[in-house]
């Protein structure tokens, strides 16, 4: 079966950012995937042989004729299995968007922040999985909270 694509969008920082998720039935076929792009994008080959879920982040520029320069809105795509369907895998790449996003809407390259929002900080991904994970499983089902 081919992997099953959807485009999610946000405007939240003010612009109108895409995020293009992908989800594959063989962790295999994923990772596969993600080394490929990452290759293709200059980032070598990646290590990524026990991921569930994998998030690039990059930014790209349409140049218009008379050179006027837009943002393509599509800048991050998230990989996912469906072995990695959970609420720690999943909110752990959305964190890795959602930093990337932030990141080049909100800071400068002279910024200090900047050595933090982007989409490579495992770190910060981690935490908000393992949190976001912790509170949905002790909320139990919570679509039956009122």
């Amino acid at each position: 079966m081919s992997p099953r694509h959807w485009t999610i969008t946000t405007h939240v920082t003010g612009k109108e950012r895409e995020v293009e998720v992908v989800l594959y039935d063989h962790p295999g076929e994923m990772r596969r995937e993600a080394s490929k792009f990452a290759r293709m994008v200059g980032e070598g080959p990646g290590s990524f042989n026990d991921a569930l879920g994998v998030c690039h982040g990059f930014q790209r520029l349409h140049i218009a004729p008379g050179g006027i320069e837009t943002d393509d809105p599509l800048v991050s795509i998230i990989r996912l299995c469906r072995d990695g369907l959970n609420a720690k895998v999943v909110s752990h790449e959305v964190a890795h968007a959602a930093q990337h996003i932030y990141g080049i809407d909100h800071t400068s390259e002279t910024d200090l922040a900047k050595d933090h929002m982007h989409a490579g900080n495992e770190e910060y991904a981690h935490l908000l999985g393992e949190l976001f994970a912790a509170a949905w499983g002790a909320l139990g089902s919570p679509t039956s909270i009122r």
